[in-house]
């Protein structure tokens, strides 16, 4: 049976619409290849600082570019206009050791911050998604409200895995 028409039948999402969520559903196989190629099996959130010093000095003034527009797009989703955060920010759950202080200085910072710091964050905020996606809440039709999110952070991990990095 299709995947699609099974959720649609049983759970009575009628309104279940692929291009809303696509992004959402590569995301799973996308955050693998990242766990498996760069992380080595062990992604930890803790790897973040790491990963992000490793990464900097393999990029090249495209992957910077595309680095900077995801990052312009967490700093409009998460900052306000007046340079605070915002309650989609404060909403969104970390845990005690994802460091949230950190991405939330950085996002503040808007371009202000190194590219270092934006990888960090990035990363914290891709590592959070993903928790929160496996972990969280699971309303389906709250999941159209992220696929842009996802979006960018397969574009993130897609460019990560492409350095072909490896972090223990």
């Amino acid at each position: 049976m299709n995947e699609k028409k099974w959720i649609k039948s049983k759970y009575y999402y009628s309104e279940l619409n692929n291009s809303k969520i696509n992004s959402i559903l590569y995301f799973g196989l996308i955050w693998s290849i990242f766990e498996d190629e760069v992380c080595v099996n062990n992604a930890k959130i803790s790897k973040s600082k790491n990963l992000s010093l490793l990464l900097c000095p393999s990029l090249e003034h495209s992957s910077k570019r595309k680095i900077t527009t995801i990052w312009n797009y967490f700093v409009d989703r998460y900052v306000d206009v007046n340079g605070d955060i915002n309650h989609i920010f404060q909403n969104f759950k970390f845990n005690l050791n994802d460091d949230k202080p950190f991405v939330e200085n950085a996002l503040k910072k808007r371009k202000k911050v190194s590219f270092e710091e934006k990888i960090e964050a990035i990363l914290r905020i891709v590592f959070r998604l993903r928790n929160n996606l496996l972990h969280g809440e699971k309303d389906v039709l709250q999941l159209y409200g992220q696929n842009k999110n996802f979006q960018n952070a397969n574009k993130f991990l897609i460019l990560i895995i492409e350095k072909q990095i490896k972090i223990n």
